[in-house]
């Protein structure tokens, strides 16, 4: 008798062609009238006040921030209607697409939660380990659309840097890219996507809450919802600031690390952000890659192989640092060229000069 199939097999088999290959049939232009006629309605909170059913989701933090075991939370919650960081759950089903941690390690951390959130077994929770196969966005959606019968509330997918293998994080099209997946992803399922995501390197403390997820601006534009978690300098402590697209702003709250899962705490101070700990200095830096554009107007490529050639910078860390400078108005974007900014053109609203996430100081620093 042969074996069943297994993840593997199943991803292995996979021959569609991405979402980019095939034919795309767009929506029928419709008038205002027909929608406001229509039957379309909000779709219902999962997590009230934070996001709804269809929705996308980051959740980002350093490293070791307890991200993972809060997403594991979250699943226990919704699954069985249990308020998550004091704030109420629609019950629903729950998919955790775990892409990092072994098998072993995510049984023990759903029995430690199940335990301290007195669940004896969470009944509408589901699990796909694919650490160790061969994922990407586009196999992971040909791969849902062949599971029949399998809708879902909530899906997680954690982390997301196993799903960017090999691509620029700091690419805006390739990122575009991944989200338009992810949309896939949720057409397929009915689900609320949700991500847990890391910071930039870097001090967190002196970004806005939207700018501290590492990568593209994309990842600032694109998510429904965008719920950070920064630590404070009280040890074990976290503010959760929360950015929504399609629901009202809520005020940042303070959570106290209580193993295995986050306890809301009012009492801590949230206004101490804990600096990043200091590490080697930068080697590159804007004011760096602005000199060698000197005077000169260069499309982006070129003034990449320019700072390739005089400072030995690599494509990701330039990108970064480009964007910077366009966001502090050092350079500005005109015809595709790039170029110094000067007093007489700063206010031109015809330049291409859009505000980028990660902007700090104008010597804001990206170490490899």
């Amino acid at each position: 008798m042969s074996a069943p199939n297994t993840a593997m097999d199943d991803l292995l088999a996979i021959d569609q062609p991405s979402p980019s290959q095939q034919q795309i049939n767009l929506p029928a232009i419709i008038s205002a009238q027909q929608l406001l006629e229509s039957d379309v309605c909000e779709p219902p909170e999962i997590v009230e006040g934070l996001f709804r059913k269809g929705e996308k989701v980051l959740i980002g933090g350093r490293s070791k921030s307890m991200k993972s075991w809060a997403a594991i939370d979250l699943a226990i919650s919704v699954s069985e209607g249990l308020p998550f960081w004091n704030l109420k759950t629609q019950q629903g089903k729950v998919l955790i697409i775990n892409l990092e941690l072994q098998e072993s390690t995510l049984k023990q951390r759903l029995k430690d939660i199940c335990f301290a959130r007195k669940v004896t077994m969470p009944s509408n929770v589901e699990i796909l380990t694919l650490r160790g196969y061969p994922t990407s966005a586009t196999l992971l959606l040909d791969y849902l659309r062949k599971q029949t019968n399998r809708a879902y509330d909530v899906l997680i997918i954690d982390p997301l840097y196993k799903l960017t293998a090999g691509m620029d994080e700091n690419a805006a099209g390739e990122m575009t890219n991944v989200m338009n997946i992810i949309d896939e992803i949720i057409k397929t399922t009915g689900a609320a996507v949700v991500i847990p995501t890391h910071f930039a390197k870097g001090d967190s403390s002196k970004k806005d809450s939207i700018d501290r997820i590492s990568g593209s601006g994309v990842f600032a534009r694109d998510p429904d919802s965008i719920i950070t978690i920064t630590g404070l300098e009280e040890d074990k402590t976290f503010i959760i600031e929360a950015n929504l697209r399609s629901l009202p702003p809520i005020n940042p709250f303070t959570l106290r690390w209580d193993f295995p899962v986050f306890q809301v705490d009012p009492s801590i101070d949230k206004t101490k952000i804990k600096p990043a700990k200091s590490g080697r200095p930068p080697k590159y830096t804007v004011d760096q890659i602005v000199e060698v554009l000197g005077n000169e107007k260069l499309k982006s490529a070129d003034w990449l192989a320019k700072c390739s050639v005089q400072i030995g910078i690599r494509k990701s860390c330039f990108h970064g640092l480009k964007d910077i400078a366009k966001a502090k108005k050092l350079v500005v974007h005109i015809g595709g060229y790039f170029q110094q900014s000067t007093s007489n053109n700063s206010d031109n609203p015809e330049l291409d000069i859009r505000t980028s996430p990660g902007s700090g100081n104008s010597d804001n620093p990206i170490t490899l």
